[in-house]
């Protein structure tokens, strides 16, 4: 049986049937409905002459290219002219479940429609070239998002890896030939982040300055509480967020330095009370394995907190869910676990209109928990392991807040002054 589909962004039909087993999908090259029903009557007609044995594949032929050819051709060896819609849509039809988390294909889906937007659809796709792709960088950087801020340099440098990542593909299944025409592609040079500051350096440099709320914002980026700001936040979060479980997995983030979809990830059995540490599930450390794990002890704030919310909530695996009242559902069924989006939300409405406001989100208590870290003088290798940094630039921008370490290493090279100072 081979079924009709219809894809809105290339405006295309493909068709679907089975065949040895398996499922293929592939495109008719035509928006016309007509043609597309006559070609899948055929397909169908193929099908059923192969199922009654009165027809058989090659043994050295391509069976799709034989049965999408009405039984004339034994291999498709004529270039596939596919069009970049066409392409994406292929893309996005053949990706194998679990080998991306749902956030990546959702961010590989936004930068597929830009693509669509300024190449156009109909663009064929062996065609794109280092010209196309030269004048996209030139497009994307000329917008602007919300706050009418111009899109950021390395926003476009993602969604070209996205370009790579789809040709790439496309390549290995023989629908393109040659490399992603991507190298040399010039982009505008950005600055380092700032490093992270305090809440009264950055007040002082609003002050002295005169900035406006717009450019104010570059500087409440770079926030870190103290360890006193963090406890007051927690606090006010126990008192006024409306959703239960904001505050706990606010103070875990918070006390641990655990990301946002590490907690919303964690699940009852990895809090260990009794020994008093975590078990983080991560997915940013290794390529081939979909979790790795790393220990953190928790303090002694953080496993009062944990026991009691623990204690309270109604089953379900996740240490964190999803409230009810989020579901709108007449039987709400077992717990379910919670999302980014919906946990930001729910935080910024805990801090609405409050002088907190101005903590933008659940990474700067993350950042927050290294930066008092580093303060304190702790070895780099443990915040590392506690963090789970990886890069460089990362590390780069806690460094700063070691001022002991550097005073002592500069000690040691020079323990007394050598010279006599003038006026000695």
């Amino acid at each position: 049986m081979a079924s009709l589909l219809f894809d809105r962004e290339s405006k295309h039909y493909f068709v679907r049937f089975r065949y040895g087993g398996r499922s293929f999908k592939r495109s008719l090259g035509t928006g016309n409905e007509k043609l597309a029903r006559a070609q899948a009557g055929r397909i169908e007609e193929t099908l059923l002459l192969l199922r009654h044995g009165r027809l058989s594949v090659p043994p050295a032929a391509d069976p799709v290219a034989y049965i999408l050819s009405d039984g004339r051709k034994l291999h498709d060896d004529e270039p596939q002219l596919l069009t970049l819609g066409e392409l994406t849509a292929a893309y996005k039809a053949n990706r194998i479940p679990g080998h991306k988390e749902s956030n990546t294909i959702k961010t590989e889906d936004i930068h597929i429609r830009h693509f669509l937007r300024i190449l156009k659809g109909n663009l064929l796709s062996q065609t794109i070239g280092y010209t196309h792709l030269q004048s996209y960088v030139a497009t994307r950087l000329s917008e602007v998002v919300c706050g009418n801020r111009p899109v950021a340099t390395e926003t476009v440098r993602k969604e070209i890896a996205t370009f790579r990542v789809v040709w790439h593909w496309a390549v290995k299944q023989k629908l393109l030939d040659g490399p992603a025409p991507v190298a040399g592609l010039d982009y505008p040079k950005r600055d380092e982040k700032p490093p992270f500051m305090t809440w009264d350096k950055i007040e002082q440099i609003i002050e002295r300055d005169r900035l406006s709320p717009a450019e104010a914002k570059r500087y409440w980026e770079c926030l870190y509480l103290r360890s006193q700001e963090v406890e007051q936040a927690l606090a006010y979060l126990r008192e006024h967020a409306v959703h239960a479980y904001v505050y706990p997995m606010t103070l875990l983030i918070g006390h641990s330095g655990i990301r946002l979809s590490e907690a919303i990830r964690s699940r009852r059995e990895d809090v260990d009370l009794t020994s008093g540490n975590i078990l983080v599930r991560e997915k940013k450390r290794s390529r081939v394995r979909a979790i790795t794990f790393r220990r953190i002890e928790l303090t002694t704030m953080a496993q009062a907190v944990l026991t009691e919310w623990l204690g309270t909530q109604k089953g379900g695996p996740h240490t964190f869910c999803r409230p009810w009242d989020n579901r709108r559902l007449c039987d709400p069924g077992p717990p379910q676990p919670l999302d980014a989006d919906t946990a930001h939300d729910h935080l910024k409405l805990a801090f609405k209109g409050s002088k907190w406001a101005h903590v933008r989100g659940f990474h700067v208590f993350r950042h927050s928990f290294a930066s008092n870290l580093a303060t304190a003088g702790v070895d780099q290798r443990i915040i590392d392991e506690w963090m789970g940094h990886q890069t460089d630039e990362m590390r780069c921008r806690y460094r700063h807040l070691l001022p002991e370490t550097k005073k002592a290493a500069i000690a040691k090279l020079f323990p007394e002054p050598s010279i006599r100072l003038y006026g000695t």
